[in-house]
């Protein structure tokens, strides 16, 4: 991962260590880490990761089937999780 400048400098590179495929991220409030989603084997896996690239498992959704997001409250105490997830149930009706 790159973290440019406004300009578009390389200000820090670094990699995750231990995971790929990573989907999204965001800051946490403080500026000094991030939350990152991966998708690994249909599942994404929410991570909590520092600048030296040091990752640790916060969630985990087995069954996600799109995209997943991670906001962080503005107080830093809260942290919303949105995804997709899909199941497929067949319903009969009678005498409709």
């Amino acid at each position: 991962m790159y973290i440019l400048s406004r300009q578009g400098q390389i200000l820090h590179k670094f990699s995750i260590k231990g995971w790929s495929n990573i989907d999204e991220f965001n800051w946490t409030v403080n500026g000094k880490e991030l939350y990152v989603v991966s998708r690994v084997r249909g599942e994404s896996v929410l991570l909590h990761v520092d600048l030296q690239g040091n990752a640790k498992l916060l969630w985990k959704n087995p069954v996600s089937t799109g995209e997943t997001l991670a906001t962080p409250s503005p107080d830093g105490r809260h942290l919303a999780i949105q995804t997709w997830t899909t199941s497929g149930n067949m319903w009969s009706m009678e005498d409709y």
